[in-house]
């Protein structure tokens, strides 16, 4: 909540033109696909709501893959296919997959982050 009232908020009175949403990894840390296909949804209805734009379109990255043996990235690969889900039965959602773009280091970070922004702006650009 706090992160929306003091980043999103502020904006409500704009136009948008969409959306470019790249998931943070913590919610994949949580092994509860009902909550968290729930909470995209959430997120997209809302934001649409607030800034008065049932249409408004919304580009989601999908988490890339991840190497390491950390038991918090275990659930990565289930919750690329919430997003996958979520993508599909909401209308004006771009799924971006980058799970081929990720890399064998635990880092979240991925070094490379020019083939993402390459896939985003083409699904925006369509």
């Amino acid at each position: 909540g706090f992160l929306f009232e003091s980043g999103v908020r502020p904006w409500c009175g704009f136009p948008f033109a969409g959306v470019a949403w790249y998931q943070g990894e913590t919610n994949a840390e949580i092994p509860d696909d009902a909550w968290n296909e729930r909470m995209i949804t959430d997120l997209v209805t809302g934001w649409r709501a607030a800034l008065r734009n049932k249409d408004l379109p919304f580009f989601m990255v999908q988490l890339p893959r991840i190497g390491g043996n950390d038991p918090l990235r275990a659930y990565w690969p289930q919750f690329r296919e919430v997003q996958t889900r979520a993508a599909k039965r909401l209308p004006g959602i771009k799924l971006i997959v980058t799970r081929d773009l990720g890399w064998d280091s635990p880092d979240v970070h991925p070094p490379d982050k020019l083939p993402v922004a390459k896939r985003l702006a083409a699904a925006i650009t369509e």
